[in-house]
């Protein structure tokens, strides 16, 4: 139960990346928005690896228990400082988070990382 908040979190980011696609989040992107679509593409897919594999990683306990929890608390501070990103992207002309569906995936992302702190 410890991880709870962390897992909903990440589930929420997980959503989130996937609505990114559809949003075409790579345009909001110096070096990438300048590229076609399909390099721009696979360049923003294969970027999402690390953001996949890390937080499964620390849910394995692949690490010792303090790295964990160094790791967790740092990926949790970024969850929240990814929703002030997208806040001040908000009025970006390729910006296309508009939908009330894809704000709270990204809201949600942040509230159970601040809830994953409160609460670990």
């Amino acid at each position: 139960m410890e991880n709870i908040y962390f897992c909903i979190a990440i589930s929420f980011l997980f959503i989130h990346e996937l609505d990114a696609i559809k949003a075409k989040e790579w345009k909001l992107f110096i070096i990438l928005r300048d590229l076609k679509e399909e390099q721009a593409y696979s360049i923003w897919l294969a970027m999402h690896l690390p953001v996949f594999l890390f937080p499964l990683l620390i849910l394995s306990n692949f690490m010792d228990p303090y790295t964990i929890l160094i790791y967790k608390i740092g990926l949790d501070i970024f969850l929240i400082f990814h929703l002030f990103l997208h806040f001040l992207f908000r009025n970006h002309k390729e910006y296309q988070f508009k939908s009330l569906q894809s704000n709270l995936y990204i809201a949600f992302t942040a509230i159970f990382a601040i809830f994953d702190l409160t609460f670990t």
